[in-house]
């Protein structure tokens, strides 16, 4: 009977602990699944979030596209603008030269004189008839005080036959006599 008994408490003690075994296991089961659970969430997390980057990423990338075609337009406006001001500069220096070529200059004429009719002695021949004028003025410089010499007068003529005819005959005439005194 001795022998059964310890058969007996053999048996209940490997009953125990394989009791005891499957509990363990099974709190061991339990953990794994909150375990993988928690892991489960986290890679979740991580997929939107990776989402989330994947379309800001999209966007930025789109913006940049965006901006590099605008920076693109930019720099053709720029070199659009540059040729445009280049051709009006251009413009700009052969009108203004173009409108000093037919200036011609008068030295010695008193001062105050080209607001008046300028008559120059019909004598010397050396105006052509039916001159026209578009602008008679003085130099820039200031009005000299009396008895100084008075400034120059720039007489801006309308054709350029008109300044090629003065010129050649106050070449062969020499200076022009106005009010009996050479100018």
């Amino acid at each position: 009977t001795r022998e059964y008994s310890e058969d007996e408490e053999s048996e209940s003690n490997s009953s125990k602990s394989f009791k005891a075994l499957i509990t363990e296991m099974k709190e061991e089961h339990n953990t794994i699944n909150k375990n993988l659970q928690e892991l489960t969430f986290k890679i979740l997390n991580l997929d939107m979030k990776m989402d989330n980057l994947a379309r800001h990423l999209d966007e930025t990338e789109k913006l940049v596209g965006d901006m590099e075609n605008i920076h693109r337009g930019l720099n053709s406006s720029i070199e659009h603008l540059q040729n445009k001001l280049q051709t009006i500069s251009n413009k700009c220096e052969h009108l203004e030269s173009g409108s000093r070529q037919l200036n011609v200059r008068l030295m010695d004429l008193p001062e105050g004189e080209e607001g008046r009719n300028l008559t120059i002695s019909e004598s010397n021949d050396t105006f052509p008839c039916g001159l026209k004028t578009e602008q008679v003025h003085p130099s820039l410089k200031s009005k000299p005080n009396s008895g100084k010499k008075p400034r120059m007068l720039i007489i801006k003529l309308l054709k350029f036959r008109d300044q090629e005819v003065i010129l050649q005959r106050a070449t062969d005439v020499g200076p022009l006599p106005y009010k009996n005194q050479p100018v």
